[in-house]
Formats: C-alpha cells, structure tokens, sequence
C-alpha cells in the first residue's frame, strides 16, 4: 500500500474508533510491552525547501505503571522538494509519556517528550542528518483492555539547523497482558467488647454471737443457785454501716 493511502487510513480508522467508544466499563492493562502503528502529519520547515507530508509510524515500548510509558518509534515517508525533485526521509524516535491522571480506559491527557534522528536525503543533492527535540499534549482512550487509541500534537526543535517544525500524530496502541486483579481488601476484624464482670453484691452483715446463763429460777426454792441456771447462746447479725464501724 502506498504512503499516501495508508497514513489517511489510519487517520480516518482512529476518529472512528472514538466516535463509536464513547465510555468503556471493562478494566485495561496497565503495564507491560506495548507495539503500536499510526501516522503523523509532519509541518515541516520552509528552510528544508520540501513540502509537508504523511508518515506512517510503527513503534515499541513499554508501560511501566498506569501513568508512565516509553515508546521508540520508526519513520519512513517521502515528499516533493521545491524544484520538483522528491526527497526521501528517516526518522527514528524516542518518546517518554506521562499520563496526567492514573490510566483506566477513560479519555486521558497526557504530556509526551522526546528526540529524534530525521535522516533526509534528496534525489540529486547531498544528505542531511538531523537531531531534533520534540515535546506536545494529547490525548488518549481504551478500546478495549489492551486496545489504545491515542492523538497528540508536538513543537519540534532542530538541534542542528536553528529550524522549528510541527507534528500531529495518531496512532493505535495494543498492551500486551492480563488485566491485573484488584486484591480485596481484607475485611475489618471486630472485637467484641469483653463481658463486663459480674459483680456479686453482697450487703455487709455483722454477726453477734452472745454466751451467758439463764436462769430458770428453783421450782422448790427462792434461794439463788446456780445449778438452776443453764447456759445460754445467741446469734444475731445487722446489716447497718454504723454498727459495722463500731464492731471494727
């Protein structure tokens, strides 16, 4: 397939693949090696004498967490110069992305940084290498759990030739992996409040015991006698405070 028609393609495959996932409700992968395939638009500077082209881009990377990934990515495309001739190019590029919130499939901002090496090289002139920094905004969204869509658009800064340039760029992006189980958070332990001891309450009782004889008089006599008398033991008890203290 031809340059010209595939990068459209992938344009038009892209913003059609957002129009019809609107919200996804299942969990996405959110870490591990990561290929992808898209096309760039490439504003490029007047200095370079050639006209603005469509790249199709295929990269790998990896993403590390759900919010930091990598990506190295490779280009080749062609365009018309000024004077009529054409002019082949090579890119070869390293991104880091920040995703600005946790990823979970939702439409996510994120930041993207990185350099590259654009190697051009003219059907009848001499060839010019180029080392060029590039950092931009963009936007992504899942598909599916492995399956990314996402656009961002890039100011580019020649290192070599004072030069600045632009880049719009698409691209799908598929995750290989497993969707990570979330680990159920352990249910909180209750403890029972230990039983309250019961207290047994018991009133304070004071018990008295008295000893002595009592007399039964003499049934022949007044005479006092005490073989008349027979001994004589009681038991009380009392509950009142005050007695207790004086017992004591």
């Amino acid at each position: 397939m031809k340059v010209h028609s595939f990068a459209p393609s992938v344009i038009a495959i892209a913003a059609a693949a957002i129009i019809s996932h609107s919200a996804i409700a299942a969990p996405v992968v959110d870490k591990g090696l990561t290929l992808s395939l898209g096309a760039s638009f490439n504003d490029l500077d007047s200095y370079r004498g050639l006209d603005d082209a469509i790249a199709p881009e295929v990269g790998i990377g990896y993403r590390y967490n759900d919010q930091f990934s990598l990506m190295t990515t490779y280009s080749q495309f062609s365009t018309d110069q000024k004077n009529g001739d054409d002019s082949d190019l090579k890119a070869y590029r390293l991104d880091a992305f920040y995703d600005l919130s946790p990823w979970t499939g939702q439409l996510t901002p994120y930041l993207v940084g990185g350099i590259d090496y654009l190697k051009e090289k003219p059907d009848h002139d001499d060839s010019r290498d180029d080392t060029r920094l590039n950092a931009g905004l963009g936007l992504r969204k899942a598909l599916s759990p492995n399956l990314s869509i996402q656009g961002d658009l890039r100011a580019i800064r020649s290192l070599d030739y004072n030069q600045t340039e632009g880049l719009f760029n698409v691209a799908l992006s598929w995750t290989f992996g497993a969707v990570t189980k979330p680990v159920a958070a352990a249910e909180p332990v209750i403890q029972k409040p230990a039983p309250k001891p019961v207290v047994a309450k018991v009133k304070d009782r004071l018990f008295v015991v008295s000893y002595g004889f009592q007399d039964i008089g003499n049934r022949t006599g007044n005479q006092e006698n005490h073989h008349n008398k027979r001994p004589r033991i009681a038991i009380s008890f009392c509950s009142c405070p005050c007695r207790l203290k004086q017992a004591v």
